[in-house]
């Protein structure tokens, strides 16, 4: 329903628009990222219906589905993204400036590195990237000279309860991208079994492979769970995959 929405959408017809929300109507009208976002509406018969369950950036028409739980993040992101795209902003380096904000960043590093003994693989974290590009376009939206990355990271207990509210949101996305395609027989599940060769432990992984309404190819890792049968025959891998599913 999503992609056909958002679909409709790009096609910049008659049928389907983009209505703002009405920042009077509650207080989570009000957050920042409304700004870009409203409510996908559909007419038929001079009708207009709107999209409840659904949101849309007014720019790009990218859509999400929305409930009174929905965590924020992927908005405000989107948010800054989209308002990044306002600015004309181009980073021209100084004679040399490269040189000493790379080895003040060396010298952050490995500070970080040793004094929290953190693999030195954690550089190469594609989130972590992600996340220090979020601060820097923040930082660039906002001009704020005075952005302090402490004001905005949580707590890990804060983090750690978060995870089941985002697991949450990610099993009703995925959910929700499965339906179509497994009415239409257009999905494919794959178990995967491997041992840790230190532990000596079993995994079985299950990984959907789907065709959407689109006819975009999608690969998704529904679960990974410790493979606890004596034998790896098919009944007990079709067991375990059953029972390790969440979906």
């Amino acid at each position: 329903m999503k992609d056909r929405i958002q679909h409709e959408l790009k096609k910049d017809s008659d049928e389907f628009k983009i209505l703002p929300r009405d920042k009077s109507q509650s207080k989570q009208s009000s957050a920042d990222w409304w700004a870009v976002f409203g409510i996908p509406t559909q007419t038929q018969d001079e009708k207009c219906y709107s999209m409840k369950n659904y949101i849309a950036c007014i720019h790009c028409k990218t859509v999400y589905r929305y409930t009174n739980t929905l965590s924020t993040s992927e908005s405000a992101i989107h948010l800054t993204q989209s308002t990044l795209s306002n600015y004309a902003f181009k980073y021209k380096p100084r004679d040399g400036s490269d040189k000493n904000v790379k080895s003040k960043c060396n010298d952050l590093i490995v500070r970080w590195i040793s004094n929290n003994i953190r693999p030195f693989s954690i550089v190469d974290d594609e989130g972590l990237h992600e996340l220090l590009q979020f601060f820097y376009e923040l930082g660039v939206c906002r001009k704020d000279a005075d952005l302090r990355i402490k004001d905005f990271m949580s707590s890990r207990y804060t983090i750690s309860r978060h995870v089941h509210s985002m697991a949450e949101q990610t099993r009703t996305r995925f959910r929700e991208m499965l339906s179509e395609p497994l009415e239409n027989e257009a999905l494919t599940l794959s178990p995967d079994l491997w041992t840790d060769q230190f532990r000596q432990i079993s995994y079985l992984g299950v990984t959907a492979t789907l065709i959407d309404s689109l006819y975009k190819c999608h690969t998704i890792t529904l679960c990974c769970t410790e493979f606890t049968e004596k034998e790896k025959n098919a009944n007990n891998i079709e067991k375990a995959s059953i029972s390790c599913s969440y979906f």
